[in-house]
């Protein structure tokens, strides 16, 4: 009796822990689903975009409408990156090159648009940027991003016009902003909530 008791509470927790491993499997997926052809969040550390975005603004980055970009290697897919952490994996993904490609998206990037991009620099680093003029050569377009508070924006006048398969997605609002005063007391921009840019 004690051990058919037993046996019945086993095998309770093994069909809930089969359907909680299922259900943080969909989510896991999902959130790379999203992440890699919807859209995620950035958080901006830098002035060089104010006063369209502030420092301490976390943007939402629409992947959709210049058209998803297809990771390049294991690095580029969210949460799945995190392997690439340790060291004998990230040296073997580095080596890896699955190309560029692109989904259709609703248009091209435009004069005007802000846009989040990989750095020409450093591939690693995010940078957020305005279209400022849009240039084609040898048929690829190339764009030339600006901060808006140019005294302090490391842009193209540094590093010159990106080509199309840097730009990651399009910046059109934030979510939420955090601001830091003096004290290094962190408060809540309350009118950024969900702030439409310009």
């Amino acid at each position: 009796m004690i051990k058919k008791k037993i046996n019945i509470a086993f095998n309770n927790v093994m069909a809930k822990t089969k359907k909680l491993f299922i259900v943080l499997l969909i989510v896991f997926f999902l959130a790379i689903i999203i992440r890699v052809f919807l859209g995620e969040p950035c958080y901006v550390s830098s002035a060089s975009m104010e006063p369209a975005i502030l420092s301490g603004d976390w943007i939402w980055v629409n992947k959709m409408t210049y058209g998803s970009r297809m990771p390049f290697r294991w690095a580029d897919i969210p949460l799945l990156n995190a392997f690439t952490h340790i060291s004998s994996l990230r040296h073997a993904d580095a080596k890896i090159d699955w190309g560029y490609h692109r989904l259709s998206g609703v248009k091209r990037p435009c004069v005007g648009d802000i846009v989040i991009f990989n750095s020409p620099e450093n591939e690693e680093l995010l940078l957020v940027k305005r279209v400022v003029k849009i240039k084609r050569t040898d048929g690829c377009l190339f764009y030339d991003m600006r901060g808006d508070n140019s005294e302090i924006s490391h842009d193209s006048r540094f590093f010159g016009q990106i080509p199309e398969k840097l730009i990651v997605g399009k910046v059109n609002r934030t979510i939420f902003s955090i601001e830091k005063n003096e004290e290094d007391k962190l408060k809540l921009r309350f009118d950024r909530f969900f702030y439409k840019l310009k």
